[in-house]
């Protein structure tokens, strides 16, 4: 008959380990820690147990790894809340359009809307926008533009541009009409009084503070090619 040995591979644990182990346990090592030995008549007194290892400490104090840990998590809560903000508000260091008016020119940071999707969202659902900032539509051509505030929480002053000027001016558009202080969530047609080609978008009461109205001129900023007519 056959010797069979059958070899058990210790349990794994899913605990971590003492870093410190200790001695490997011996019988006679144990028998000799707790037995005293005797020599010509006399016990001799058990030999001093080795003392403990203790791990060391940190370099850095509890104190220390919490401040340092603190100022690890606050860093980075500050690259987060700025980056944020960068996508939450798309005008930052974007385009720019001036419109020049009789009381002087009125620059205003655009964040660009030229395909069906950007035109077709427009502003809806945003809740803010920020002081000097729009949203610019771009078309292909000129035509009579209507434009609605379904979906739209801000009241807005919406801006209808020509691509001409009266004068003819080069490099020039300019306002036919504005729809001013318009209705949240209205579904209202919003007609231009002219054909347009570009629209501005802006907060409501924006128009009449900085005196724009038909008749302004507008300096546009280099646009990428219009999809819709």
């Amino acid at each position: 008959m056959r010797d069979l040995t059958v070899i058990i591979p210790p349990l794994q644990s899913r605990y971590r380990r003492n870093r410190y182990p200790t001695a490997p346990h011996s019988p006679r090592n144990s028998a000799t820690a707790q037995e005293p030995r005797v020599a010509g008549g006399f016990a001799t007194p058990p030999a001093a147990a080795p003392p403990s290892r203790r791990p060391r400490h940190s370099e850095f104090s509890s104190s220390g790894g919490f401040t340092l840990t603190v100022a690890l998590v606050v860093a980075t809560f500050a690259t987060t809340v700025t980056s944020c903000n960068e996508r939450n508000d798309p005008t930052a260091a974007g385009p720019v359009v001036e419109v020049l008016t009789n009381s002087g020119s009125t620059r205003i940071s655009v964040e660009l809307a030229v395909s069906g999707e950007e035109i077709t969202r427009g502003l809806m659902w945003r809740s803010s926008l920020p002081d000097g900032a729009g949203m610019l539509f771009v078309f292909a051509e000129d035509r009579p533009r209507s434009f609605w505030m379904k979906n739209t929480p801000l009241p807005l002053d919406i801006i209808f541009i020509g691509s001409h000027t009266a004068d003819g001016r080069q490099g020039e558009a300019s306002v036919v009409s504005v729809a001013a202080d318009t209705t949240p969530y209205s579904q209202q047609s919003l007609p231009s009084q002219a054909p347009a080609r570009y629209v501005l978008e802006v907060n409501a009461g924006f128009a009449a503070r900085h005196g724009i109205g038909p008749g302004s001129r507008v300096k546009l900023p280099p646009l990428p090619q219009a999809q819709i007519p």
